[in-house]
């Protein structure tokens, strides 16, 4: 006997499915910025840069220029927020398919079924480009600079400094990785003036490669490491510095695959006891129905809000999400991004 199915049903299941999504190809993000996110009240984000002048391009809007004074060795800058806002549209003939195996195995089966469904393609319609965008922004900010979707359009400049972002070369015969990694180190904490408690790295395979293959590496670690460098094919953990390989991509507008670390990169990244090389505050999302969105003085519960509505004609529903925060390097010093020539 056929089972009657009402929009209700849909809207109540389609409600719990997003919320069980969540971000999930996020590891830089994840790392540096999404422990330190906090709640901003309104639209205007405030944060302070430690040893720099940052420098904000024209189209993020400054507020109250005055507002923008020296503390000493850091500044306090206010932008407006990004704000990410995908949509995607479920057409009514889409529940209908699921009805029909609610005639056919229940309304539990139909309900798993659609559950499972639209949770799958939210996660790799509007979550994915939500995550891609946030990943893409924690792998600039470490360079210093955050860009738009256009790769070249830049946001927000932390003003890095130019030795933070030295070239190197780890092929050559003369080539030390070891000393250099140790002068970065040494770089950073003559330049970050807060106490150093570890130091770990992220790099690209060509950086990786580059480790593995010089004679210097090798010397030091053929009996320290050897079995991992064997079965792993990598290098952990080297003059003090944990060490990682990260070579997930994104699909650029040209449909090229783009790694957020480059190849050739290799990032240095100071732990500090201060605990604040890294802010992300969010603002207040721009829709009315938002608790704690614009204007109403509440605070947001999560930082990525969640919203279902219907559409009359074409009928179906629509879901939203959207997502204000911004990746802040505090102390770009503590910093060193290098390019490895190769």
């Amino acid at each position: 006997m056929p089972v009657a199915m009402d929009s209700i049903f849909f809207i109540v299941a389609l409600r719990k499915t997003i919320f069980n999504i969540q971000p999930q190809n996020t590891k830089l993000f994840d790392r540096y910025f999404r422990p330190n996110l906090s709640f901003a009240d309104s639209d205007k984000i405030t944060f302070d840069i430690y040893e720099g002048s940052p420098g904000l391009l024209k189209n993020l809007s400054i507020f109250e220029p005055a507002q923008i004074v020296d503390k000493g060795n850091r500044k306090a800058i206010t932008v407006i927020a990004p704000r990410l806002a995908p949509k995607t549209f479920f057409a009514a003939a889409e529940f209908n398919r699921v009805a029909t195996i609610a005639s056919q195995f229940g309304a539990k089966k139909a309900r798993e079924t659609f559950q499972q469904k639209f949770e799958r393609e939210l996660q790799n319609s509007v979550m994915a480009k939500i995550e891609t965008t946030l990943e893409f922004w924690a792998s600039r900010a470490l360079k210093g600079k955050i860009y738009d979707a256009d790769l070249s359009t830049v946001l927000v400049d932390y003003n890095m400094p130019s030795s933070h972002l030295p070239t190197t070369d780890w092929t050559s015969t003369s080539s030390n990785p070891i000393e250099d990694i140790r002068d970065w180190k040494a770089l950073i904490e003559k330049d970050v003036k807060a106490p150093v408690v570890g130091y770990e790295a992220i790099c690209g395979q060509k950086a990786m490669n580059a480790l593995l293959k010089n004679d210097a590496v090798l010397k030091l670690l053929q009996y320290q490491r050897g079995a991992r460098m064997a079965e792993q094919g990598d290098v952990e953990r080297l003059v003090g510095v944990t060490i990682e390989e990260y070579n997930a991509t994104f699909t650029d507008k040209n449909g090229n695959s783009v790694p957020y670390i480059p190849e050739n990169a290799f990032v240095l990244v100071a732990q500090l006891k201060t605990n604040d090389v890294f802010d992300c505050p969010y603002a207040p999302v721009i829709d009315l129905k938002a608790k704690g969105g614009v204007g109403s003085n509440q605070p947001m519960s999560d930082f990525i809000f969640r919203k279902i509505w219907e559409e009359e004609d074409p009928s179906g529903v629509w879901v939203k999400l959207e997502t204000r925060p911004l990746p802040v390097v505090r102390r770009p010093a503590a910093i060193v991004y290098a390019t490895v020539t190769s």
